[in-house]
């Protein structure tokens, strides 16, 4: 990438979701009772980018792409757009 691709990429980007993202997640915190699951989860994906969550069992995996589906609950804190917009309500 070039310094001028970098910058453009920069001021697209800066205090709002850039022209190609689809994902963005920032902080996202998320509890069962005592277990929080989510810490504080920060992630960017870009319109034609292939994307893994990788982890052991109880890592969050699973709450997150249900949170990004709209199956679960929003998350207790943190921000989280797709698409330029809020994931639908759980169960509405």
């Amino acid at each position: 990438m070039d310094s001028t691709s970098t910058t453009l990429r920069s001021v697209l980007t800066m205090g709002a979701i850039s022209c190609c993202t689809t994902i963005e997640a920032r902080g996202l915190r998320m509890r069962y009772g005592t277990t929080e699951v989510l810490r504080g989860l920060d992630f960017t994906v870009n319109r034609g980018e292939v994307v893994a969550l990788l982890g052991p069992n109880g890592a969050g995996k699973t709450t997150t792409i249900e949170i990004l589906e709209g199956f679960r609950a929003r998350p207790d804190r943190g921000g989280l757009a797709v698409v330029a917009r809020p994931p639908p309500l759980a169960g509405a």
